[in-house]
């Protein structure tokens, strides 16, 4: 079981090893997207052995606040960037929305915050 909870994190790591801006801002906010629903899917998976289906984040997000009340002040203090990460991932995919460089770039800090939240928590 542990092996397929891991899997969440690695595909997470996976989609942003490249930081894809040169396939587009849309996709690059698109992939990012993807990997934080992934990272709070693993962290999910790992504490409680279950995760929503759900493409939220911010339902994501409400799971993980009951496991790891911290992970709250977190999102209250990115609240906007992860907002429009969420929103991202149907503007950019369906709706026509173009992002430029400056609406992606500082959303990654967004990930590897996150991602350091979440490493504090995997061994416990």
């Amino acid at each position: 079981m542990r092996e397929e909870i891991l899997f969440f994190k690695k595909q997470s790591v996976n989609e942003l090893a490249k930081k894809p801006f040169w396939i587009g801002y849309n996709w690059s906010i698109f992939l990012l997207e993807q990997a934080i629903q992934l990272l709070l899917k693993y962290t999910l998976a790992l504490s409680v052995g279950y995760f929503s289906k759900t493409h939220k984040l911010t339902h994501l997000f409400e799971e993980v606040f009951t496991v790891y009340p911290e992970f709250k002040r977190f999102y209250l203090e990115n609240r906007d960037k992860i907002k429009i990460i969420e929103d991202s991932y149907l503007l950019s995919r369906y709706l026509g929305k173009d992002y430029r460089k400056e609406d992606v770039e500082d959303k990654f800090e967004v990930y590897e915050r996150l991602k350091k939240l979440v490493e504090k928590y995997e061994s416990s």
